[in-house]
């Protein structure tokens, strides 16, 4: 058994040593990544588990008791980077009337940071760089005791507020547009600064509210009322603080605002929309500035701008929230500044700051909200190898150097033969080409040196076989040329004979019946003796006929035929109109057409059945449809029924010559029309199209 391995691989080298390559870089490849990941799989899962839980923890504690509140009465709302600014449920009104006169100010408490959203305008942020972005927190107060309001805060930067003078109905002045629908009703206001009170510590304003009506009239409306004051920051860029409530039974039916016990806030407070533009009147070129707010923002303080550092280690954030004993879970989308859309997790292997990230065991983490049922929770599908990575590298580098070598190899013993071997194969294919017998390598004692010397004796035995091959085909031929032109002789004897035997009769018989439908007949045979006698061709004996166009009522003509002509077949029904539908045709060749389609009709139908004749007119042609039930016809073979002497049934009592489809199809081509077979569900049906004249 060894010794006959040893032959073996002793002629077949080129095999043993591509076996003996291969097996060495797997077991190699297999050692270094299983010392690889034994060293760094531990540690890498431990400290990972170390960092997520502490991220998760450091993300669930930047939340206060009021951001735990909006986080887990608006979930849905608060877990994309942006949204549009509809109202939110809030703990309680953060909203403070106008402070009096002697009053001191007391700044009011700001809604909770993931209220709001920064809405900014397209057009301008681009040129205006951040000047024009607005923060909005639209809410409603749980608590509805005090009255049932939809709140509104804005924050935004202004380097100064032109104030709405008494009596100025153009509206020279700074103003924001405040647009709410709710249930297909929208109403549209008008804010305005008034003068702010002298004295006081802050610049303060109150706001006065308008609304547009019928010719376009403005009116005060006391429903909205809201104030605003300025507060600067460290850098020294003043803040504008709006505050505003508007009373919202403006949108509520009667019987809401009459039921106390209703629920709060109605029903389909979630889409309530709101838009905002501005006016700006303190531009350096003096002219009011509008601008338009687009109709969704970035969420201030958001989960995902907040699970950075999660989605920035190639992880997947997800929120759970259960109440009321349903549980839902809600996929976090990371920005794109830190990950790809899939979250950096599309690769099974990647490279990650010099690491190497696999895709195995999954690693997941969890941790609750304080004072809430949300539960944040991180899933890390891969495993991160830390140590060793150089030397995964020189592994790398060695087995690119093995390959070349290997490489070398292959093509000096292989490619370069086969190179060799596949040119001398095409000159060798020209046999006029003598310059090359037999294929090289043929003495080696390897694959190449066997495939050869085959190849060189396939080659031998092929020649002499097509030399015989050619010499038979040559005998054959000759044989076969010289049978067929003893048939044609015979054939051209037979029907002078047959010709000549028929004259005499026929001129009797025309003499007897010197007019009338026999006449009719017998004047047909008689002009197709010359190309009888003449031994001309099919073809040329079709298109030698002088067709004798008249106009006819087809439909009377195909009546007749059902009812009359042709009482050899049975069963022929025709429908269609009783006359009227007038084509220029030659009757004899219609004639014959309709009974070559109505013989093949007989001969493939059914037995029992009915063979339908339709009529009707199409545009501007007479369309004759001849249906039969029975085997349909294969595609390939659909155009062929009609050539010369072609039928699909041989050897058998109703076997055709193949004339009559070919016979039909020519004269229907010289009155104009055409014919085609058409499969149906039940059988087949031969349609005629004919020019369509006039009734005039």
């Amino acid at each position: 058994m060894i010794k006959k391995l040893y032959y073996r691989s002793r002629r077949y080298q080129l095999t043993a040593r591509t076996i003996a390559a291969i097996a060495i870089i797997i077991l190699v490849t297999i050692y270094v990544l299983y010392k690889l990941s034994d060293v760094s799989l531990s540690r890498a899962r431990a400290l990972r588990g170390e960092v997520f839980e502490r991220d998760l923890r450091e993300l669930a504690g930047r939340f206060d008791a009021d951001e735990r509140y909006v986080l887990a009465k608006n979930i849905r709302k608060l877990i994309e980077d942006s949204r549009a600014p509809t109202p939110l449920i809030l703990p309680r009104q953060y909203y403070v009337s106008f402070p009096s006169k002697n009053s001191a100010l007391v700044l009011p408490r700001q809604p909770p940071r993931n209220c709001f959203v920064s809405l900014w305008s397209e057009d301008l942020v681009q040129r205006q760089q951040n000047r024009y972005t607005t923060k909005v927190c639209s809410y409603f107060s749980e608590n509805k005791s005090p009255g049932k309001y939809l709140f509104l805060a804005l924050n935004y930067s202004d380097d100064s507020i032109i104030p709405l003078k008494q009596g100025d109905i153009s509206f020279s002045a700074d103003l924001i547009q405040l647009s709410v629908t709710h249930r297909g009703k929208s109403q549209t206001w008008w804010l305005g600064f008034q003068n702010p009170q002298k004295n006081s510590a802050r610049e303060q304003y109150e706001l006065t509210a308008f609304r547009l009506k019928a010719g376009g009239i403005k009116e005060r409306d006391r429903r909205l009322e809201g104030w605003a004051y300025v507060q600067k920051q460290a850098t020294g860029t003043p803040v504008i603080n709006l505050i505003a409530r508007l009373d919202f039974k403006e949108f509520m039916s009667s019987e809401e605002i009459q039921n106390e016990d209703a629920v709060w806030p109605p029903d389909g407070w979630e889409d309530v929309s709101i838009r905002l533009t501005r006016r700006d009147a303190s531009t350096k070129s003096g002219e009011v500035e509008t601008i338009v707010f687009q109709e969704r923002g970035k969420t201030n303080y958001s989960i995902p701008s907040l699970g950075a550092a999660i989605f920035n280690a190639h992880a997947k954030l997800a929120v759970e929230s259960t109440e009321k004993g349903v549980h839902e879970t809600w996929d976090i989308k990371s920005p794109v500044q830190f990950a790809s859309p899939e979250g950096g997790l599309g690769r099974k292997i990647q490279t990650v700051n010099g690491d190497l990230l696999i895709s195995w065991n999954p690693q997941v983490q969890k941790q609750s909200v304080p004072e809430t049922n949300i539960v944040f929770k991180v899933t890390h599908p891969g495993t991160v190898i830390e140590q060793g990575f150089w030397q995964a590298v020189l592994y790398l580098f060695l087995l690119v150097l093995f390959g070349l070598i290997a490489a070398w190899h292959f093509f000096t013993r292989l490619l370069r033969p086969i190179a060799i071997l596949s040119r001398d194969s095409k000159r060798l294919i020209s046999l006029s080409d003598h310059s090359i017998a037999t294929l090289p390598y043929s003495h080696q004692s390897d694959e190449i040196g066997v495939l050869s010397s085959s190849f060189n004796e396939l080659l031998d035995e092929t020649r002499k076989r097509a030399t015989r091959e050619h010499a038979e085909k040559l005998a054959r031929e000759e044989t076969t040329r010289q049978r067929q032109l003893e048939e044609v002789q015979r054939r051209e004897e037979n029907l002078n004979i047959i010709g000549h035997e028929i004259r005499s009769p026929l001129q009797a018989l025309m003499s007897i019946y010197p007019s009338g439908e026999t006449r009719r007949y017998l004047d047909r045979i008689y002009e197709a003796l010359p190309h009888l006698l003449g031994s001309a061709g099919a073809q040329a004996a079709f298109d030698a006929r002088v067709m004798n166009i008249e106009p006819m009522d087809i439909a009377d003509f195909l009546r007749e035929v059902s009812q009359n002509i042709l009482r050899q077949i049975p069963d022929v029904v025709y429908i269609g109109p009783k006359s009227g539908i007038y084509c220029a045709v030659d009757d004899g060749a219609i004639e014959d057409a309709i009974s070559h389609i109505l013989s093949n009709a007989e001969r493939y139908r059914v037995s029992g059945s009915e063979i339908k004749i339709h009529l009707f007119d199409d545009s501007n042609s007479a369309v004759i449809r001849i249906c039969n039930d029975g085997p349909s016809i294969d595609e390939e073979i659909k155009d062929r029924i009609f050539d010369y002497k072609f039928t699909t049934v041989r050897n058998s009592s109703t076997a055709g010559q193949g004339l009559g489809l070919f016979v039909a199809k020519k004269y229907i081509k010289r009155m104009g029309g055409s014919i085609e077979a058409i499969n149906t569900a039940t059988g087949v049906c031969l349609q005629l199209s004919l020019p369509l004249l006039s009734k005039e």
